[in-house]
């Protein structure tokens, strides 16, 4: 489980959050859900979205086995399905040991400048007004146990600290097989490297709460920028400033176009919840346009009854989901983490209890969901969700399956909220329950706040 830590960070004075599963993030307006979203997302873009740390190798010559022991490992590879970190040689633990470092090294050259891409700001400007000497950044993960402590100094981000323990760490061994003979010892060392940093290498994906219009609209916006591309040099032009995460956004849906459906998933979890947000929600399908192999821009379309309509001229609500139904069919994985900002966006209640199902299902096909909401009636979806595990028989009378019920410890839930008499603003983990699911007090109090007045009105 990954733990980031942040003080002096926008509207932030401090938060500590744990990326479970799912985490939900609930509060005002301003008070740094968004940026704490971002951050989380730009920390792993610096893993998964950097190609030059994504072809990562932390031993970068090849290493010749002696016979004996090409068959010691050979056994090891068949014979285990899990090898212990003290069950290693000492040599072996030495390598892992340098490639743990060297992987942090690359981290804190890298980090700073994602930051700054995915906000689109100096990393200066992010920093709370007189608070730079006081800013830190920590990112935690268990299992093997790893702290990077991150500080502000001449203008970019530093590596303050880097702390980890490999003591008593289990390493899979059935996602390695022996390899060629040259490259076996390489292959397993880079191989358990990288498991030291899984929480920190799940590939990213961020929808902005202005994905409907991004996705109305990219395709002109890429072609803007490709016209002018030859001008380049011969005179002065300016191309639209975008956060990183936008851009992001933007490149993944024009690769999604050019991207054929690969046969293999099309029985995927993932795709079964893209139906079942297309039959639910939409009702109707919503994919990308098979048009002439020549086209540059094939169009997102919506079918409904026989008709097949550009995504562009649907409702609001169609272009909405439309995302989240083509990046499930075409693009995220298992083992992603899928950031949604208000996922309630232009729907009506009805389709947000239908997507906080959506989100159950998700979370149980393995894939890590974030989302900001300001909803009471999504938030109190997911706990009924949450609430049906403890009660399978009654969660089935109601209609619902496995696949929609929540485990109350794969939850996390944060208030976002201003401090009083003190500027800035702060984060407090909720309780989640199996009997409860996620409090939901901060609505309860408007709720309350709205019914005495109307009292008093009448």
């Amino acid at each position: 489980m990954l733990n980031v830590k942040v003080k002096y960070f926008g509207p932030l004075i401090e938060a500590d959050v744990a990326l479970r599963p799912l985490t939900v993030f609930i509060g005002e307006n301003n008070a740094g859900k968004s940026y704490m979203a971002l951050l989380n997302y730009a920390i792993l873009a610096s893993f998964s979205r950097s190609h030059k740390l994504h072809r990562f190798s932390p031993l970068r010559r090849v290493y010749k086995l002696s016979e004996q022991e090409q068959r010691q490992l050979n056994a090891l590879l068949t014979e285990q399905n899990e090898v212990g970190f003290d069950e290693l040689s000492q040599t072996t633990q030495n390598d892992i040991n340098r490639g743990v470092q060297q992987l942090c090294n690359q981290l804190s050259e890298q980090l700073g400048s994602e930051i700054q891409r995915c906000f689109g700001s100096e990393l200066s400007d992010l920093i709370r007004p007189r608070c730079h000497k006081r800013f830190e950044l920590i990112i935690e993960s268990s299992q093997p146990a790893l702290r990077l402590e991150f500080r502000f100094q001449d203008g970019g981000l530093v590596l303050h600290n880097a702390a980890y323990s490999l003591t008593g760490t289990k390493f899979p061994l059935n996602r390695l097989r022996p390899a060629h003979a040259d490259r076996l010892y390489t292959d397993l060392i880079n191989s358990l490297v990288q498991y030291c940093f899984r929480d920190l290498l799940k590939m990213p994906y961020y929808f902005p709460a202005a994905r409907s219009g991004i996705l109305q609209s990219h395709k002109a916006l890429a072609g803007i920028m490709v016209s002018r591309l030859p001008l380049v040099g011969i005179e002065s032009i300016e191309i639209p400033r975008l956060t990183g995460v936008v851009a992001d956004f933007i490149s993944d849906l024009i690769n999604l176009e050019k991207r054929p459906r690969i046969k293999s998933r099309k029985s995927s979890p993932l795709i079964q919840i893209a139906t079942f947000l297309e039959q639910e929600v939409s009702r109707g399908e919503i994919d990308v346009d098979q048009v002439d192999s020549g086209a540059e821009y094939p169009e997102f379309v919506y079918e409904t009854n026989g008709n097949r309509i550009p995504i562009h001229r649907t409702s609001s609500m169609v272009s909405e989901i439309a995302p989240i139904v083509l990046f499930l069919k075409h693009i995220i994985r298992s083992e992603a983490l899928l950031i949604i900002e208000e996922p309630e966006a232009h729907l009506h209640p009805e389709n947000q209890r239908i997507l906080a199902r959506a989100i159950s299902q998700m979370v149980n096909a393995g894939l890590h969901v974030l989302v900001t909401t300001h909803s009471d009636y999504f938030l109190q979806q997911l706990s009924n969700c949450i609430r049906m595990a403890s009660k399978p028989s009654v969660a089935k009378k109601l209609g619902y399956t496995k696949k929609d019920q929540l485990p109350s410890e794969s939850v996390g839930a944060y208030l976002f909220s201003f401090r009083k008499n003190r500027p800035g603003a702060e984060t407090k983990e909720l309780p989640v329950s199996k009997s409860e699911g996620i409090p939901e007090d901060a609505f309860v109090q408007i709720a309350e706040s709205i019914y005495d007045e109307t009292v008093k009105l009448d």
